[in-house]
């Protein structure tokens, strides 16, 4: 499946045609004001706690995974979410630094990934 982190919501769909179709409408959402955590993995997996349950999205590489980290942290302050928390791998967390944090691509469609439960495409 592919992700869109949009300002609100997570979007996905389920083929590579529809994400890449310029009207198609995505296969499903969540609002982020609804998701509880995010968990980036070593190996660049995110785990979204949602609803209660845990979905396993699997970037590309841990590059991609901390890019998908760093622009959730942005859309969730932006929203306001004060009770969502990202965890981070030791790794990542000892290069981040709030002011230097890298902004995402703009094309998305080239960072997918693939999912479990749900899916992703980039940021």
């Amino acid at each position: 499946r592919y992700f869109v982190l949009a300002d609100d919501r997570l979007e996905h769909y389920d083929t590579k045609i529809a994400f890449y179709g310029m009207e198609a409408k995505p296969s499903g959402k969540m609002m982020l004001a609804e998701i509880e955590s995010l968990s980036v993995s070593e190996e660049g997996t995110l785990g979204l706690v949602f609803a209660g349950r845990t979905f396993q999205l699997k970037a590309k590489n841990l590059h991609d995974a901390e890019r998908w980290g760093v622009a959730w942290k942005k859309a969730t302050e932006m929203l306001g979410s004060p009770g969502f928390k990202i965890e981070w791998p030791a790794s990542i967390r000892e290069r981040l630094d709030p002011v230097q944090e890298e902004e995402p691509a703009e094309d998305g469609a080239e960072d997918g990934a693939e999912g479990g439960d749900v899916g992703q495409k980039a940021p």
